[in-house]
């Protein structure tokens, strides 16, 4: 199983939704070396995520399974939401 680091930005508006950052690209092949990255390379992460959202802050970062993370992205998808 392969697992993505996923970057949850703080919600700052009155929309009720958290906007999510996926690291698709770089897959990880268990939950402890993905931990491991994101540990030495937090600041890279955040300043990544904060680019695409206009510099919005960072709320939690998390290593998750890349087929959760992909159901999730096309469930949003079927419901019209960019992902």
């Amino acid at each position: 199983m392969k697992w993505l680091i996923v970057v949850a930005m703080l919600n700052t508006s009155p929309s009720q939704h958290t906007d999510m950052y996926a690291f698709v690209g770089y897959p990880f092949p268990n939950p402890t070396t993905c931990k491991a990255f994101v540990e030495v390379n937090e600041f890279l992460i955040v300043n990544i995520a904060r680019s695409h959202y206009d510099g919005q802050p960072v709320d939690q970062i998390y290593c998750a399974p890349a087929e959760s993370v992909f159901e999730q992205m096309e469930k949003l998808q079927q419901k019209g939401v960019e992902a």
